[in-house]
């Protein structure tokens, strides 16, 4: 499954809650090669972004190979750990990037 997603998609995103789903769509046009794929119970309707639900077992799986493996930037985590360090969203928890500057530069 991941390798059909890193060869169908430019961003692959690994995502835990659906908090930012409505922002995502909200960014429109050329999202058409972006994957969210989520433990969240509901996902959004289709749009420029295809979100698709996988179970916990999955996600833990795909975030060992996250942390293991390098994908060149096509699977981006996006989570909040409970880390204090530098790591892109807690840079938003702490007013340093505002959302739509966190979401620009995860797609990027």
């Amino acid at each position: 499954m991941l390798e059909e997603w890193i060869s169908r998609y430019d961003k692959v995103l690994l995502m835990r809650t659906p908090e930012f789903f409505d922002r995502l769509v909200s960014f429109g046009p050329g999202l058409n090669k972006i994957i969210v794929l989520t433990t969240a119970f509901e996902v959004p309707p289709t749009g420029p972004i295809t979100f698709q639900r996988i179970s916990e077992d999955v996600f833990w799986e795909l975030l060992e190979l996250y942390f293991t493996y390098e994908f060149s930037d096509k699977i981006r985590l996006v989570m909040d750990c409970g880390i204090n360090y530098g790591r892109l969203y807690h840079m938003v928890d702490q007013g340093i990037l505002t959302l739509e500057e966190y979401l620009t530069a995860l797609l990027s």
